[in-house]
């Protein structure tokens, strides 16, 4: 067995241990067309064929990016190629009230917009690509934040409706992944951003540790 074939393996399997995913599951996918999403994406795919598990993509365009719709446009095509069914949520940036972070203003009315999905089309869960270096991201952006023993805790691998499949799998084992089975997405280049303290965590702290 080749190492990305033993590596794809060990996820799946992790999937399934992870007791986060039940047969019959019926799961929307929050889908940016990030590599992280599609990643999940393609996993549960894959878990679909062992389980009899239904699958719907919900992807939310948060109109703050100008090229947004490219990426509104790449999580559709996908869909097709895949043969998942998506659904579209529009936001509208200009509700964003004043003071209030764009980051969390995302967050909140994606979340919000998933959940809408997730009662329109009666299913049960809602699975989010978080992964394990996200969760290290948070947890220093906590403690930067001044947030306390609370903000040790990090991202709960589930949380309501909410599910977080992948998020012991590090965003290597990922990379890995993506590229052993071509798997496409978009980049968001506010990600290189440095001014967003996150960014900052991912690109410049985190990589000496790893």
């Amino acid at each position: 067995m080749t190492k990305g074939r033993a590596l794809k393996s060990r996820i799946i399997n992790h999937l399934v241990e992870s007791n986060l995913i039940k047969p019959n599951d019926k799961i929307v996918i929050a889908v940016s067309g990030g590599m992280d999403s599609m990643f999940l994406l393609y996993m549960l795919i894959e878990l679909q064929e062992i389980w009899d598990i239904e699958l719907v993509i919900g992807h939310v365009n948060h109109n703050i990016r100008p090229n947004s719709i490219h990426d509104e446009k790449f999580v559709v095509e996908q869909s097709k190629k895949l043969n998942i069914p998506v659904i579209v949520k529009q936001l509208n940036f200009y509700d964003k009230k004043s003071g209030e972070s764009t980051e969390a203003w995302a967050r909140d009315n994606r979340y919000t917009q998933l959940e809408l999905i997730r009662k329109e089309q009666n299913f049960n869960k809602i699975a989010t690509g978080h992964h394990s270096n996200d969760q290290i991201e948070t947890i220093l952006q906590r403690i930067s934040e001044k947030s306390g023993i609370s903000g040790l805790r990090g991202i709960h691998k589930s949380y309501g409706k909410v599910i977080r499949p992948i998020l012991t799998i590090s965003k290597s084992d990922i990379e890995k992944m993506v590229n052993d089975l071509k798997i496409k997405y978009v980049d968001d280049e506010t990600n290189k951003n440095l001014a967003i303290p996150r960014n900052y965590f991912r690109h410049q702290i985190i990589p000496q540790w790893e």
